[in-house]
């Protein structure tokens, strides 16, 4: 396994590349099929190697989606009932979102400020109600980042809600949806004057520590 990863860092294969078959990986590594095929699964496994059947092997787009999926794994097995697991994620989410909220100031598009508009306004139009619709909610905070070239950044923020989204079974939303639209249209306002001091302060609120850290309901 590890010598094919290796392979394909010499050759650089790009994301999405279509890989040697397993016979010609064989043929290049002196292995035994046995070998090539169950470190191809494990490839597979880990998200490296896509297999589509009828086609061949591709190497995979960058994801956390493995990530994803353990992360679920371990949530239901040690925090079953969720509200603590929702700290941790908004705790990490937290740190990376202060980090890159600055740069958005300079990278957001005047399209991508309508798009975080229209999502505010939606927010609000929810909070009215009494919810917030955890897709729009989705949508504002991944515009935020959709510009910045740092992928890792950008997967992680997506793998997070994914994990959140999956997170059923916990005490409610830390922050209530009133306050939340108002983070969310202070965050928006910030940005479309392209203030960045005022971006963080409004993200800020928007994760306020008091609440992340709470104790855990007995």
């Amino acid at each position: 396994m590890d010598v094919i990863k290796e392979l394909l860092i010499a050759d650089r294969y790009a994301p999405g590349d279509r890989l040697p078959s397993e016979a010609d990986l064989q043929e290049v590594l002196g292995a035994s099929r046995s070998a090539v095929r169950e470190a191809v699964r494990s490839l597979a496994a880990l998200g490296i190697v896509e297999i589509r059947h009828g086609s061949g092997m591709y190497l995979a787009q960058e994801t956390f989606a493995r990530l994803g999926e353990s992360f679920d794994f371990w949530q239901r097995l040690l925090t079953p009932e969720g509200d603590e697991f929702i700290r941790h994620l908004s705790q990490v989410r937290r740190a990376l979102e202060l980090g890159a909220i600055g740069d958005s100031v300079d990278l957001l598009t005047d399209e991508d400020l309508d798009a975080l508009a229209a999502c505010v306004e939606q927010i609000a139009a929810g909070a009215d109600h009494g919810t917030i619709d955890p897709a729009v909610d989705r949508k504002f905070h991944e515009t935020l980042y959709s510009r910045t070239e740092n992928w890792l950044l950008r997967d992680l923020i997506s793998v997070l809600w994914d994990c959140t989204e999956k997170v059923t079974d916990y005490e409610g939303p830390i922050v209530p949806p009133r306050e939340a639209a108002e983070h969310h249209a202070a965050i928006y306002e910030a940005l479309r004057r392209r203030d960045r001091d005022a971006a963080r302060i409004a993200m800020e609120a928007h994760f306020p520590l008091e609440r992340l850290y709470r104790e855990p309901k007995q």
